[in-house]
């Protein structure tokens, strides 16, 4: 059953990391009134597990007036809001949320977080955990080995005190034991003592043995709220949406690693993506997938400002060879802002989970905090809410989009493909002035799954592949 909260608009938005701790097993309510948050999904015994920590919570605080008689009559409730220390677990297949902190004593070695950014390393088990400030007042950054459960405090970094940042990582194998290292882009963020906006960009260098962080100076944009996509073989990052103190910006931004340069961005191709403000976002291999957002139109009715607009639509851009394709894959979706977004690739099919967030601000600077978990399924096309009472998700009444996935450019020609569907093996022809050098495959997420060098065929075989690709 939702579950909503109205909070005070005038509060600090910032990014929250997410982190994994050794499991708990106190059994806990669920976590409610949480916004700002970010969920993190690992897989521990066969199941896979969110862990959540922090962001801001909202608790109402019950206010007694003492009349001219002496007796309390009159109550007034204020809603407190607060930087959460708590960190939880969810269980996708039983649906058990457990409280690991403050239960779980190993969490006291790390201080409580708010307005970092938190990249992951799932194939390593290394998480690291930067910007933001902590409860220690320190600018370090926290590295987390999942495997052995253990933090260690790396050094310092420049961007201390930076909330609404956009980050992306790219982890590739190094050294003689294949072990991952990692180029992370950081750009923008909102500071969270000042409120100054920030345009500068850091690049750091990941490894298990520590970070190393390279100022790569201020950039034309100061912007904060916006998310950002590592295209690796264009050695580029893109950025998206955001906000500054000129309000909303449409534009997209691309930097370049190899000539160190910030700039205009390519436009997006195919379906038309509007820019928002602190949406869901989640990156999964070249695409970057975003749920609702502040938009950035202010609704009215007649003549009078009603509130601000929460999209309710998901989206995915696809960086490829350094263009960017855009596609929407639903719309008329439940509205969240600075809400959790995780993506699970399940045999044929894609679940996109989202969790907390704000679903509408209005105009007096009221702001409702929705407490439902909801999935979206690209498959079966359908949006459901988790029933906290029956323990199942329940569909809603809602419709969707049909997928657009564009063609490249340099693919405008006609090829026709058969038979379609097919047990394994497709055909394809061409023109008789053509020739293929090379054949690339890619899944709806827009991941390179099967790669031909000059076939000799005019065939290709897909039996290896996973049944609804």
């Amino acid at each position: 059953m939702e579950m909503k909260n109205r909070i005070c608009k005038h509060v600090l938005n910032c990014l929250v990391l997410v982190m994994l701790a050794a499991a708990v097993h106190v059994q806990a309510q669920r976590p409610e009134n949480f916004y700002a948050h970010t969920t993190t999904v690992f897989e521990e015994n066969g199941d896979f597990v969110e862990i959540m920590l922090g962001g801001f919570k909202t608790e109402e605080i019950v206010y007694s007036v003492q009349t001219g008689t002496g007796q309390y009559q009159t109550f007034k409730k204020y809603t407190v809001l607060e930087r959460s220390p708590e960190v939880w677990k969810y269980n996708r297949r039983t649906h058990e949320w457990v409280q690991l902190k403050p239960y779980d004593e190993t969490w006291t070695k790390v201080p409580p977080m708010a307005g970092h950014v938190a990249l992951q390393n799932k194939l390593d088990g290394f998480m690291y955990c930067f910007g933001g400030r902590n409860a220690n007042g320190d600018s370090s950054v926290y590295m987390y080995n999942i495997r052995s459960n253990q933090w260690r405090q790396l050094g310092v970094h420049k961007f201390y005190g930076h909330g609404q940042m956009a980050a992306a990582v790219d982890f590739s194998p190094s050294g003689p034991a294949g072990e991952l290292t990692g180029t992370a882009v950081f750009h923008g963020g909102i500071d969270v003592h000042t409120g100054q906006i920030s345009n500068e960009l850091f690049v750091a260098t990941l490894d298990k043995d520590g970070v190393t962080i390279e100022n790569r100076g201020s950039t034309p944009r100061a912007l904060y709220g916006h998310a950002a996509l590592y295209d690796a073989e264009a050695e580029k990052v893109h950025f998206f949406g955001g906000s500054n103190q000129s309000g909303p910006q449409f534009d997209n931004y691309v930097y370049d690693l190899t000539a160190k340069s910030f700039g205009w961005g390519p436009p997006i191709q195919g379906a038309h993506i509007p820019s928002r403000s602190n949406a869901a976002f989640a990156q999964e291999g070249h695409s970057l997938f975003i749920w609702g957002g502040s938009g950035y139109l202010v609704l009215q009715k007649g003549a009078a400002p009603q509130g601000e607009e929460i999209r309710g639509d998901l989206c995915a851009i696809t960086a490829k060879n350094g263009g960017l394709y855009g596609r929407v894959l639903a719309n008329n979706l439940p509205p969240i802002s600075q809400g959790a977004l995780t993506v699970d690739i399940t045999g044929s099919d894609t679940l996109f989970y989202v969790n907390g967030g704000i679903s509408s601000i209005e105009a007096n600077g009221d702001t409702i905090v929705d407490n439902s978990q909801y999935r979206y399924s690209l498959t079966q096309k359908a949006v459901q809410r988790f029933d906290t009472t029956t323990a199942q998700w329940t569909g809603l009444q809602t419709t969707v989009d049909e997928i657009v996935f564009p063609v490249s450019p340099e693919l405008e020609v006609a090829v026709p493909v058969w038979p379609n569907p097919s047990d394994g093996v497709v055909a394809f022809t061409l023109r008789e002035d053509m020739r293929v050098r090379s054949i690339k495959i890619y899944n709806q997420l827009g991941q390179l799954v099967l790669r031909l060098a000059d076939p000799g065929q005019r065939r290709i075989d897909l039996s290896r592949q996973p049944a609804g690709l």
